[in-house]
């Protein structure tokens, strides 16, 4: 594995692989182990990343179609007073992409906004125009009413986790937040859809990982002797 760390360290700097030397120095391995756990940070991004996009799926289209139901339009969002950081990012959206085409339907400028405007549309800003009349009720299966603070905090807290999954950042750093990552998005899928979660979970390797991690299970018997 010396070769190949020598390899990574050219192409991804030495700052980088010593995150994951350090990694593997505090968990009583070699550090050219710092290849292993590379890989296995790659992977846990992926998933969680996927888990992400799942819950950001449902979650537009929980909000798309309430609004619809509520106002009977299904450019619902042309009639909301959007603060700077939404109707910029509406505005986008509503482009046509190439020179030439039919503007997108509704269906497509909800598809086309990103997750943070998903993730915003829980601030205060918007507590009487949208959380009162809608947002509220499309989290069906959580115990209790829903209180909009407490929703907005966690999905910023899944913005920051996207953004440092999207640029591959260490996150298997800390093992213990690692889990509870993960755990704050089993609960949040299970607000708007058990089923949903049920169904994802037959295909997501999210914990065989976390155990390959936690237990150095990626570690043969004769590579320490």
């Amino acid at each position: 594995m010396e070769k190949t760390l020598n390899l990574l360290r050219k192409s991804f700097s030495d700052k980088r692989l010593q995150t994951y030397e350090d990694i593997a120095t505090s968990k009583g391995l070699n550090a050219t182990y710092a290849v292993e756990l590379y890989k296995l940070n790659i992977l846990i991004c992926e998933e969680l990343y996927a888990f992400i996009d799942c819950i950001e799926v449902c979650l537009r289209n929980a909000i798309h179609y309430k609004m619809q139901e509520i106002t009977k339009k299904e450019t619902w969002y042309d009639d909301v007073a959007w603060f700077e950081i939404h109707l910029k990012g509406l505005e986008d959206a509503k482009k046509p992409k190439y020179r030439g085409e039919n503007p997108p339907s509704p269906n497509d400028v909800i598809s086309r906004l990103n997750f943070g405007f998903w993730c915003h549309i829980f601030d205060a800003n918007y507590e009487q125009s949208l959380w009162v009349p809608c947002l509220r009720y499309i989290f069906p299966s959580h115990i209790g009413s829903p209180d909009r603070k407490k929703i907005a905090s966690v999905f910023k807290k899944l913005l920051l986790i996207r953004n440092r999954i999207a640029h591959f950042e260490p996150i298997i750093k800390n093992e213990k937040e690692l889990l509870t990552i993960y755990n704050l998005m089993v609960e949040v899928i299970n607000w708007m859809n058990p089923e949903i979660y049920l169904w994802f979970e037959n295909f997501n390797k999210f914990k065989d990982l976390y155990h390959n991690l936690t237990t150095n299970s990626f570690v043969k018997e004769n590579d320490n002797d």
